[in-house]
């Protein structure tokens, strides 16, 4: 998709006046997006990739003894 110049030029002055304005946004979508999924795919799974996770952090710590 080839965005037109004129459209990025009108687009671009929001991002340059409120960069910060922008990164927030951007960061509390993704936070959104995160809660429904951990919503939709259910807690159990997250449960499980977090004990994965940390029974394999254990293991390479007994590994390093």
């Amino acid at each position: 998709m080839i965005i037109p110049e004129r459209a990025f030029q009108k687009a671009l002055p929001l991002r340059v006046a409120y960069p910060s304005v922008v990164v927030v946004v951007v960061v509390v979508l993704v936070v959104v997006v995160v809660v429904v999924v951990v919503v939709v795919v259910e807690v159990d799974v997250v449960v499980v990739v977090v004990t994965t996770i940390g029974r394999k952090v254990r293991d390479d710590e007994e590994a390093q003894e």
